[in-house]
């Protein structure tokens, strides 16, 4: 068997448990032990975005608890897709309140320190859209 075909099958049956796994209601430990294995270094991005997909058709409040959860070793191998994660979440009005929600809960947490901190950078850095967000979250957590 060749190693393309071989890669097709594994993408065909991935695909599949993708698909399974999209009809069920993932918990928040389901949606950290998910986010654990995103790796930034894979010639198989379309995997990781298959990934990505199925972790933000769950309930946003699961998935902004699970990425503050996830961020500490998300930043060790997965540093660009915490970032997209962080990003996807505030360009959405629902999705910001729920984060702005979970880092005022998350207390001294390792992983509120990491988005927080990530948020910092994404303020000086980004478009004036994103600053504007961003903004709007620590405006949020001000309240």
């Amino acid at each position: 068997m060749s190693v393309n075909l071989a890669r097709r099958m594994t993408f065909a049956v991935f695909d599949g448990v993708l698909k399974s796994l999209g009809s069920e209601v993932l918990s928040t430990g389901d949606l950290v032990n998910l986010l654990s294995v995103f790796i930034d270094r894979t010639r198989n991005e379309e995997v990781m975005y298959g990934l990505l997909h199925l972790i933000e058709a769950s309930d946003v409040n699961s998935v902004t608890s699970a990425l503050v959860q996830a961020a500490p070793t998300m930043k060790i191998a997965a540093s660009d897709w915490l970032d997209t994660f962080i990003y996807r979440l505030i360009n959405g009005d629902h999705s910001r309140r729920a984060l702005i929600g979970h880092l005022k809960q998350g207390g001294r947490s390792s992983g509120r320190a990491e988005i927080v901190s990530r948020l910092f950078a994404m303020k000086d850095d980004a478009s004036e859209k994103i600053r504007e967000r961003v903004s709007s979250v620590f405006l949020g957590l001000d309240k």
